[in-house]
């Protein structure tokens, strides 16, 4: 049979608290961080440094996750930035414009292309 600490007990506490502050629409960052530091703080034998540490880590672990979309988010908000700056829209517009003026015949090749190439691939 599994035992429980009070590690667990504390963890349990601070899921409660956090889902009670999402309940009642509150910030749920500084609990989450002092309930990270309580864990850490006791799993390391009541010291202030272990807590510390235990802080750190957590965070490591989840920018770890986070900064790659970050960098795709921040990229992503540069091109179009850029893209703001010059005429690109305005061009962009204005070769969708050239490229509605054609027949349907076009579609009629496109999809026959797909078709014949899904033919080839599934049988």
């Amino acid at each position: 049979m599994v035992e429980l600490t009070y590690m667990h007990y504390i963890y349990l506490a601070v899921i409660v608290v956090v889902i009670v502050l999402m309940i009642l629409k509150h910030d749920v960052v500084v609990p989450c961080i002092v309930g990270l530091f309580v864990l850490g703080f006791c799993y390391s034998g009541f010291s202030v440094i272990g807590g510390a540490q235990a802080v750190f880590n957590g965070m490591m672990v989840a920018g770890a996750d986070l900064f790659d979309i970050m960098l795709i988010i921040a990229l992503m908000v540069a091109m179009l930035k850029a893209m703001e700056r010059s005429d690109y829209i305005e061009n962009m517009a204005a070769l969708g414009l050239q490229l509605d003026n054609t027949s349907g015949e076009a579609y009629a090749e496109l999809l026959n292309g797909q078709m014949e190439t899904r033919l080839s691939i599934w049988g």
